[in-house]
């Protein structure tokens, strides 16, 4: 299996584990400041704010800051500088995958913890 493959496809699960837990995190504390679920988005929006501050402006520095260098040249081939910036493409991507965890993990809180109980709760 080639490397570029294996590098894109740890990049999805990544991205697809990131957008579940912080979809997971921010629904919980969406719901625990009293968030209406009609205003899902809201909720959503800002914690996609907080991961587009943590990962793309916090880690990149980090990232800057302490010389990350890779070795393999065809993984240096594939990333090039791109690893320490962020495009519109960046950005897109956060958002698509914050939201669908967000909304996601809507769909679960409400199937595990609120199944036939608490339905008030869900309002």
């Amino acid at each position: 299996m080639d490397i570029t493959v294996l590098l894109v496809l740890s990049g999805f699960i990544a991205y697809a584990i990131d957008g579940l837990l912080w979809g997971l995190a921010g629904n919980i504390l969406f719901r625990y400041i009293g968030g209406n679920q009609d205003k899902w988005p809201v909720g959503a929006f800002f914690t996609w704010l907080a991961y587009f501050i943590w990962d793309e402006i916090f880690m990149n520095q980090i990232m800057g800051n302490i010389g990350l260098s890779i070795d393999n040249q065809e993984v240096i081939e594939f990333i090039g500088e791109d690893i320490f910036s962020f495009d519109i493409f960046d950005i897109a991507i956060s958002i698509g995958v914050i939201f669908g965890g967000f909304k996601l993990a809507q769909k679960i809180i409400v199937h595990v913890f609120f199944n036939n109980q608490n339905k008030e709760i869900m309002k």
